[in-house]
């Protein structure tokens, strides 16, 4: 009995482990909406390289997940050089 309880509390501690984790991943990020050209893109923008490590499980099936257009990559914030922002052509 006290084994199934270990179990159950494992479990629902990882999924908040998780839950965590992915929310923190849209919480220190920020997307950029660019376009160069004719193409529009959506760059998700890290603080760091490190940054960038820790959520690249995230990052990858965000990427894998987004349709080819408009494009979706991730790039470090304050190494990027991004193109013009939609809001910058106002």
């Amino acid at each position: 009995m006290a084994h199934k309880r270990r179990s159950k509390i494992l479990v629902l501690s990882l999924i908040v482990l998780l839950g965590i984790y992915v929310g923190a991943y849209f919480l220190t990020t920020e997307v950029f909406h660019g376009r160069l050209g004719d193409t529009h893109y959506r760059i998700r923008l890290f603080h760091s390289v490190w940054h960038r490590r820790i959520f690249s499980p995230p990052l990858t099936v965000e990427q894998w997940l987004r349709p080819a257009e408009p494009e979706f990559s991730g790039q470090v914030h304050s190494g990027a050089s991004l193109p013009p922002g939609d809001d910058d052509e106002k």
